[in-house]
C-alpha cells in the first residue's frame, strides 16, 4: 500500500499539535514573552508599538520585533490571552514539522524522512520553543520554507 505524499507530513505535524495542545497549560513565561504579547495586542487594537502595562504607557522599541506582528492575529481573536498566542505559534511549530518532512524526502527519500522528522518533532527542545510565546518557532517555519 503506497500512502499519498500529503498524508504523512499532514499526520505528523497534527500529531505534534495534538502533543503540543498537551503543554499549554505549562505558564513558563519569559521576560520577552510578556513584551511580544503587550506589543501584539496594541498592534491588534490599532495604537501600534505600545506597552501599557505601564503607570505611563511607553512607546519605546527598539528594534520592533516582527513576532509581535506574527502574533497580531491571535490577539485580535482573545485580547491579551496567552494560551492563544500559544496556540498560534504551535501551529507554526506544526508548519515547520511538516516543511522539515518535505525537505528530508526530497533528498533522502520516505523512509528517512520520517525518522528524521520524528527525531525533530519529538525532540524536547522543539515542542518547548513551539509551545512558548518566543519567535522561534515562527522563524523555524520560515527557514523552512525557504529551503
Amino acid at each position: 500500500m503506497k500512502l499519498r505524499p500529503s498524508i504523512v507530513p499532514l499526520s505528523l505535524g497534527g500529531a505534534f499539535f495534538v502533543l503540543g495542545l498537551l503543554r499549554l497549560n505549562d505558564l513558563s513565561l519569559y521576560t520577552d514573552s510578556t513584551r511580544y504579547l503587550l506589543w501584539a495586542n496594541s498592534l491588534a487594537h490599532l495604537k501600534g508599538f505600545v506597552d501599557e502595562s505601564l503607570p505611563i504607557p511607553s512607546r519605546f522599541v527598539m528594534n520592533a520585533p516582527l513576532y509581535a506582528l506574527i502574533l497580531m492575529p491571535s490577539q485580535i481573536v482573545s485580547s491579551l490571552s496567552v494560551v492563544s498566542a500559544k496556540v498560534w505559534t504551535l501551529l507554526f511549530g506544526a508548519l515547520s514539522v511538516g516543511l522539515f518532512f518535505q525537505w528530508l524526502r526530497r533528498y533522502f527519500g520516505m523512509a528517512l524522512a520520517v525518522g528524521g522528522t520524528l527525531f525533530f518533532a519529538f525532540n524536547p527542545m522543539m515542542l518547548v520553543i513551539s509551545t512558548e510565546v518566543l519567535s522561534e518557532a515562527p522563524f523555524i517555519a520560515a527557514w523552512m520554507m525557504l529551503l
